[in-house]
């Protein structure tokens, strides 16, 4: 699967072993004969986002992460109407990815009584269109990734 290899690349660059963290897209995959269905726009159905939304809560409650890592603008946010509960979070809403800065990219936030750090990034699955130039800037994810997930140690 495209994202896996792209998202294990990345990992590989940042030198993060693929198990640490929680790695989301915030909706739960839809898929038809291996392919996903990318033609709808899921997030217009109220009932599917909310439910997507109680799933992700259930996902962070169980297994308690340190770091959470936002895979793409639908991801990031599904993840501001879902847990909008941590303040600082809200500055990412309907903002599009590009415009965060690096240091914006990262939140150290606390979410039912633990740190949590937060990461948002582009979704891997966006690499396979990226040409020679775009693909460079893999790099600088791979930086920041590594960067939140030191920070999630050092709490």
């Amino acid at each position: 699967m495209s994202t896996w290899r792209n998202l294990k690349q990345r990992l590989t660059a940042a030198g993060i072993c693929g198990k640490v963290g929680f790695y989301t897209n915030a909706y739960l995959g839809i898929r038809t004969k291996k392919n996903a269905i990318d033609s709808l726009d899921w997030s217009d159905d109220k009932k599917f986002r909310e439910f997507c939304g109680e799933f992700l809560r259930f996902q962070l409650e169980t297994m308690r992460p340190c770091l959470l890592v936002v895979l793409g603008q639908s991801a990031k946010e599904m993840v501001c109407l879902t847990l909008t509960e941590i303040p600082e979070l809200a500055a990412w809403k309907s903002r599009k990815l590009s415009s965060l800065g690096a240091e914006e990219s990262i939140r150290v936030v606390e979410w039912r009584g633990r740190k949590l750090v937060v990461h948002v990034t582009s979704h891997p699955y966006s690499d396979i269109k990226k040409d020679e130039a775009a693909k460079a800037a893999e790099a600088e994810r791979a930086e920041r990734l590594k960067q939140a997930w030191e920070t999630a140690k050092s709490r």
